[in-house]
């Protein structure tokens, strides 16, 4: 590694190489056979019983929506504060994004909010386990249960992760996933949806290829396409997954738990780091979680503005390394309110946390030394921030 510290890094080993170089050698079958058994490893894992690949984890939210039948008319809340594919999603399917303001200590959705923002119109609960934090999982299925609402699990950046010893994704009534490449397992790019409901889990089979209900879909040892019948069924998007992505997602789940290991080992180094420390607040995490770390952010105090976060932002990069602004309040962005109109809420907690939060490098690259150094920054900018102002 150089001097060069990125935020993220994909690890790719030489088996990871090994893995895509003999999918391609076999044959590419769009449909086939690395896919489906990258699949049946992720339901495995997830304890559920069918996982549907995709080409992104914003094509798997908009997949289960579509499957669930979310449109025009229909609301779901969705956290205020987040990276914005939920409530894209909703919106490009026509229906109305509720958000709720999100809980202080954790940035996930506040319950007591979300009971109150139910309506006759409230079709599901998009549950986003921000950052990868599962704090209040299993008290939001509770809620969605208590008022028969479906419960879709947002576990974008969560695979991996576990609360009360139950796997992340297996909460809801459908769930998805990120693998994108600043995660603990990548593709490159790719998404899976995972459930436990026959109807739907066929209804995304179908929506991920045009519609299509055909026979184009095949076993596992099957490397030929042999084509088939078609039948388009319903409007859907071109959302497969490739064949390079699922072998290489299928090599990296090999060694899913040393990198699991290996990212809360980081975590803990910049936890004992930066603890004692009285303008930031860091990653609250209940004893019964296993949290899969694909980012670690810290939230500076109210003594810092967020032009202040901004300038400790930009000082990082001036030394080459990574941090980033994660994330915004959704409902204030430019393009939802040019879509709802100016006054689209005020949300307290989220203005707050989206204004001082910073995301610090995360992967398997860093070692103690290099998280020595990148707190080291931290604490040399924010005190160049508080001289600024004096």
């Amino acid at each position: 590694m150089s001097n060069q510290i990125p935020i993220s890094n994909a690890e790719i080993t030489n088996s990871d190489i090994e893995a895509v170089t003999k999918a391609l050698r076999q044959g590419y079958n769009r449909h086939g056979d690395c896919i489906v058994r990258f699949e049946s490893r992720i339901a495995n894992l997830v304890d559920r019983p069918y996982a549907i690949a995709v080409n992104s984890g914003t094509a798997a939210l908009k997949v289960a929506l579509t499957a669930m039948g979310i449109g025009p008319g229909d609301e779901v809340l969705v956290p205020a504060f987040g990276f914005v594919d939920g409530a894209e999603a909703i919106v490009q399917l026509g229906a109305t994004p509720v958000f709720v303001d999100c809980n202080p200590r954790t940035a996930n959705m506040s319950l007591r909010l979300a009971e109150q923002a139910i309506t006759s119109n409230t079709k599901a609960i998009l549950w986003t386990e921000t950052f990868g934090n599962p704090t209040g999982v299993e008290e939001c299925s509770a809620l969605c249960n208590k008022y028969e609402i479906p419960m879709i699990e947002n576990s974008c950046g969560a695979f991996g992760g576990r609360v009360g010893g139950y796997p992340l994704g297996r909460f809801g009534r459908i769930a998805v996933f990120s693998f994108a490449s600043d995660r603990p397992i990548t593709t490159g790019e790719g998404g899976m949806i995972v459930t436990h409901d026959d109807r739907l889990a066929e209804a995304c089979r179908t929506l991920r290829n045009h519609g299509r209900s055909d026979s184009a879909e095949v076993r596992e040892n099957q490397l030929l396409d042999l084509g088939c019948l078609m039948e388009h069924e319903r409007p859907g998007y071109s959302f497969r997954m490739n064949l390079m992505s699922a072998a290489l997602g299928t090599s990296q789940l090999d060694r899913l738990e040393q990198v699991l290991q290996k990212r809360q080992e980081i975590a803990d180094q910049y936890i004992r780091r930066l603890g004692g420390n009285s303008n930031l607040m860091l990653p609250d995490v209940p004893s019964n979680t296993l949290m899969s770390w694909f980012t670690f952010v810290v939230r500076l105090s109210d003594n810092f503005t967020v032009e202040d976060r901004d300038h400790i932002i930009e000082g990082f990069h001036r030394h080459e390394i990574g941090a980033a602004n994660y994330y915004p309040v959704i409902p204030h962005l430019d393009w939802y309110r040019r879509i709802a109109g100016p006054d689209t809420g005020s949300y307290p907690a989220a203005e707050s946390i989206s204004q001082r939060s910073i995301a610090l490098p995360m992967h398997n690259q860093l070692d103690q030394r290099l998280v020595d150094l990148i707190c080291q920054t931290l604490e040399l900018l924010m005190q160049q921030q508080c001289f600024s102002r004096e």
